[in-house]
Formats: C-alpha cells, sequence, structure tokens
C-alpha cells in the first residue's frame, strides 16, 4: 500500500490526459471575437464586463 503512495507523492507513471471538450476553444484570445461594453462589478474570480 505505501508503494502507490509512494508514486502518487512523487507523481510516477503516465502522465493524465486533459480532456477535449468540443464547445471549448483554446488558445484564442476573447478580446479579439467579443466587444466589451463595461464594467459590471467585481467577482470571485476578477472583474465582470458585460
Amino acid at each position: 500500500m505505501s508503494f502507490f503512495n509512494f508514486r502518487k507523492i512523487f507523481k510516477l507513471g503516465a502522465e493524465k490526459k486533459k480532456k477535449q471538450y468540443d464547445h471549448v476553444h483554446r488558445d484564442t484570445n476573447p478580446e479579439e471575437i467579443w466587444e466589451i461594453v463595461g464594467e459590471l462589478g467585481d467577482g470571485a474570480f476578477g472583474k465582470v464586463f458585460k
């Protein structure tokens, strides 16, 4: 059992593949697609724009 914890701590073995979703676009700048009209306020993860 301790061998499995050892592998988990040092991340030995194959790396997990990231899931590829059809509706998620990666490596694109949203500022090129969307126009910022104004700022709504501060959210939990930063500023919120409309």
